[in-house]
């Protein structure tokens, strides 16, 4: 779990995108609206994704 890391520098920065690569190996872009203790959300326009750690094989 060491892209946690990743995902509060990124939130931190807000204008940067996120790549995240799922355990289905779909690859989800993004803004990272919020990071919490089970999960992450992704905002892409109007729309939010929640992702669940354990659903997170990497991000970039």
């Amino acid at each position: 779990m060491d892209y946690i890391k990743q995902l509060l520098t990124l939130r931190a920065t807000s204008l940067d995108t996120a790549q995240i690569t799922l355990t289905t190996g779909i690859l989800v872009l993004g803004t990272v609206a919020f990071v919490n203790d089970n999960a992450v959300a992704i905002s892409n326009g109007i729309n939010i994704l929640v992702i669940p750690f354990d659903k997170i094989v990497s991000v970039a």
